[in-house]
């Protein structure tokens, strides 16, 4: 009975777009809930945030958003695919299409699975970038030759690692060819998938030790000398894609500040992250604000035991569209026991909900939501459980109305 009681009222936080309140209350991860909550709606308010790491961090951090957003992002890009010119470019916007249950394998009528597969892995970047958009739904291309392509990105990954002056392994470099921070913390999120290879663990171990000795006194990093949150970001999405807690773990604990200290110590409680300008003044800067967003959404993740920030495979199991007025469709790619789950709440105040479970086979399946909309109400929210025993959300939240 009372984790039941839990299970409703983890529910009716996640409606309202606070993913893990039952976290510790009054310290860090509190704070961190707020700031994500609070960077998300600030994000959704000003038309200058938008793009591919916007929608990711909107999508894997639950914030209620309305779908018009959503189908916005989805219809500009549908249009504009001539200005995707590089493998990065074609890696960002497969993962944002992906964490709002958007099928890249048909873009107005093209592949963009395909398309990523026609350029060549010349750089660290674009083996990077390459095998994380694969690797974020089990990605194949239609050309079953290119799908032999992983291996040869992994060992190419593992080959490129640096050594320092006593041979011993560290982390990999930057574009100028010197060992950079940012660029090993990458490399580490592409890596996590594979962290259970006795080859790739063993690199992953060594970058891992590297870059505790990087971490400075305060927490944070530093790149190119100079203190950065974009850095932590980072790091602070690797280690929490290969099930290494920041705020916990000795190696990152430094005179008893983390990284994500040091990364919210640039939040300003309006929703931003801001930088030093050449004028000494705190501003707020739009990159960091995003970086910082998702690295923090990639830690609540962890914490919840759910799926990565880029593993999701737990986001096209189900996709959400509200069709006819007052009736939502859930198409299904997986048969499994499922709970579904409609909150209406006003003023972001949870007033009623509507719970079903049900076995679902590949299909769509449709709930009348009229007796919720009927309610007092400004928004109606679903979400997709698993069951209320383990928690696990099976794709992310959809907003009704």
């Amino acid at each position: 009975m009372l984790k039941k009681l839990l299970s409703l009222l983890l529910i009716s936080c996640l409606l309202c777009g606070m993913g893990s309140a039952l976290a510790e209350t009054g310290d860090i991860y509190s704070q961190i809930d707020t700031a994500i909550t609070a960077t998300g709606n600030y994000m959704l308010g000003n038309p200058e945030y938008n793009g591919d790491w916007v929608i990711l961090g909107l999508a894997r951090g639950s914030i209620n958003v309305p779908n018009v957003y959503y189908e916005g992002y989805y219809s500009d890009i549908s249009n504009n695919l001539n200005s995707l010119t590089s493998a990065t470019d074609y890696s960002r916007v497969i993962l944002a299409l992906t964490s709002i249950g958007k099928d890249p394998t048909n873009v107005n009528s093209q592949n963009l699975i395909d398309n990523l597969g026609e350029f060549q892995i010349s750089n660290l970047s674009t083996a990077i970038y390459t095998l994380i958009a694969l690797d974020s739904n089990n990605y194949r291309f239609s050309d079953d030759d290119l799908n032999m392509m992983r291996e040869p990105i992994i060992s190419y990954i593992i080959y490129s690692q640096l050594s320092d002056n006593n041979g011993e392994l560290t982390g990999w470099p930057g574009w100028d060819g010197y060992l950079e921070l940012d660029t090993t913390a990458m490399v580490l999120q592409a890596l996590a998938p594979y962290k259970n290879r006795p080859d790739v663990q063993y690199a992953i171990d060594k970058a891992v030790s590297w870059i505790s000795t990087q971490q400075m006194p305060d927490g944070g990093f530093l790149f190119y000398g100079s203190a950065s949150c974009e850095s932590a970001s980072q790091v602070l999405i690797a280690l929490s894609a290969l099930g290494i807690d920041a705020a916990t773990d000795v190696r990152f604990i430094k005179n008893g500040k983390t990284m994500l200290d040091f990364i919210m110590s640039f939040y300003n409680q309006n929703g931003y992250f801001m930088i030093l300008n050449e004028f000494n003044n705190w501003v707020e800067n739009d990159y960091r604000t995003k970086q910082a967003m998702y690295s923090l959404v990639s830690y609540r993740r962890f914490r919840l035991g759910i799926n990565s920030l880029f593993n999701m495979t737990d986001e096209p199991s189900i996709n959400i569209k509200s069709n006819l007025l007052n009736n939502v469709d859930f198409t299904v790619n997986t048969p499994k026991n499922k709970l579904f789950i409609l909150g209406a709440y006003k003023n972001g105040i949870l007033v009623k909900t509507k719970l079903i479970t049900s076995v679902i086979t590949q299909g769509t399946f449709q709930i009348d939501y009229s007796d919720l909309a009927s309610e007092d109400c400004d928004t109606i929210s679903a979400l997709v459980w698993e069951n209320l025993s383990s928690l696990k959300p099976l794709c992310a939240k959809f907003s009704l109305k």
